[in-house]
């Protein structure tokens, strides 16, 4: 369970942030749920590592009129991205 903040009213945009490993199993146009049965997909992820966080920021785009601007919600990031060990 990740939490994430709604950044943007007009165009749905949840902004959250994931460590390096969790990085690499995700790409841009995977299928996010956010809490109450709402989904999102992938439409940004920030090209490098946040030197004092330790996090890669991760935007998030949805059609929900469920969620507003400033509120904390639940996701779950569905994967599509094979992981090479």
């Amino acid at each position: 369970m990740t939490v994430a903040s709604v950044a943007n009213n007009d165009a749905l945009e949840i902004t959250t942030f994931v460590g390096d490993e969790d990085r690499k199993r995700i790409s841009v146009g995977d299928t996010v749920y956010i809490e109450n049965n709402n989904t999102g997909i992938i439409t940004a992820i920030a090209p490098t590592v946040n030197a004092q966080t330790r996090k890669v920021e991760v935007k998030i785009g949805t059609q929900s009129t469920e969620i507003t601007n400033g509120d904390s919600v639940s996701i779950t990031i569905e994967s599509t991205a094979s992981v090479s060990s």
